[in-house]
This record gives C-alpha cells, sequence and structure tokens, in this order.
C-alpha cells in the first residue's frame, strides 16, 4: 500500500460532507488497505461523524463500492464521449488521455484507489464485478488504438500493451502524489504520455 503523506481533507472548501467522505475513504485505503480502514477512521480523516457517514453509505462495503463504481462510471463516461467524436483516432487518443491526466490532477487518491482494485489479486467485498466494469474502460483505449491501426495513424503493435502503459502510468503518478513523492501532477503529463505511446523515446536522425 502506499504511505500517504497526510490525511488531511483535499480539494476545495466547497466539497460536500459525501465528496469529503468518499476522498478520505481512498486516503486510508492506500496507507490502511479494505481490512485496517474503520468507518470511524474515515469519518475522522473526513472531519465529519460516523452516523453521517453511516447516513450516506450505511456499510463499509457500501462505501467503498460507491467510490469505486463512481469513479469508474466517471472515467467511462468521458473515454465514451471523447471516442465518439469524429477526429482522427490520434486527437482522440491524446484528449483521452488529457482527460484521464486532469481527473488525476483533481481526485488523485480516488485514481490510485480505483488502479489498485482494479490490478490487484483477487476480489475485494464490494458486491460487484468491478474488474469487469475497469475492463470496459480498457477497452475503448484498445479499441481507439486498433481503429488508429487499421487507419495507418498508429503502427503495428499490440493495442492492450499501448493501453496498459498508458493507464499503469496515471496510477503511478497518482501514488506519487500520495506518497509525497510529487507535489502535483506535471500539467503537460498528457501530451508528454501521448508522445512517448505514438513516437517512442528514440532520437529521430534525418
Amino acid at each position: 500500500m502506499t504511505k500517504v503523506k497526510s490525511s488531511a481533507p483535499h480539494g476545495a472548501a466547497s466539497e460536500t460532507a459525501r465528496e469529503r467522505i468518499l476522498r478520505a475513504a481512498a486516503r486510508l485505503y492506500a496507507s490502511r488497505g479494505f481490512e485496517g480502514t474503520s468507518l470511524r477512521q474515515v469519518a475522522e480523516a473526513a472531519a465529519v461523524t460516523k452516523p453521517l457517514v453511516l447516513y450516506h453509505f450505511e456499510s463499509k462495503e457500501r462505501l467503498f463500492s460507491t467510490l469505486l463504481r463512481e469513479a469508474v462510471d466517471q472515467y467511462r463516461r468521458k473515454a465514451q464521449g471523447i471516442v465518439a467524436r469524429p477526429e482522427s483516432a490520434a486527437e482522440r487518443l491524446r484528449d483521452l488521455l488529457r482527460a484521464q491526466v486532469a481527473e488525476l490532477d483533481a481526485a488523485p487518491e480516488v485514481m490510485a484507489f480505483a488502479y489498485e482494485a482494479m490490478t490487484m489479486p483477487g476480489m475485494l467485498p464490494l458486491g460487484f464485478d468491478y474488474k469487469a466494469e475497469g475492463r470496459q474502460l480498457f477497452g475503448i483505449y484498445v479499441r481507439l488504438i486498433e481503429e488508429g491501426q487499421r487507419r495507418g495513424e498508429f503502427r503495428a503493435t499490440d493495442p492492450r500493451c499501448v493501453a496498459g502503459i498508458a493507464i499503469a502510468t496515471l496510477g503511478l503518478y497518482a501514488n506519487a502524489v500520495l506518497a509525497g513523492d510529487l507535489g502535483r501532477i506535471p500539467k503537460d503529463l498528457g501530451d508528454v504520455l501521448y508522445g512517448l505511446l505514438t513516437q517512442g523515446v528514440e532520437a529521430r536522425r534525418s
């Protein structure tokens, strides 16, 4: 698990209590895991009462289920909207990466939680097949890269590998922010990642 730099509430003062609870749960999961995180600890980290946590979520399982389901749904909806545009596959891939970086910058603890839940062995007791839903998001990346390959925009390579690199990089940066190794997400991370995925790091010689 990631060592969280601070348990103080993250984000703007205009956040609702519900939003603070979800963020606090994500941060605590990073340092304590699912079994090691109690509703009392979540309440304290979110600066609310335990009864208020129960009012919104009923149980720890429902809290983490809601956190993961809402994160995946949000990432997927934005991704679907971008890939449905009439632009080139290259333009849509760049915009997709930019959008995911924006989500990462807004809530690194939530993306770190979602990434670890999707990639860890086994399943958390959350009452739904969240890994299947995560594979749908992964599939959006894969199909977009395959489309670009058919159009001759991207070279022939394993699209699952390209998608995996992109998603893993976002998870790495999210964990780096939580651990205090990185102050904030670089503004141009989406463009840098796009360049690496499409051009590599080898210097081009004329």
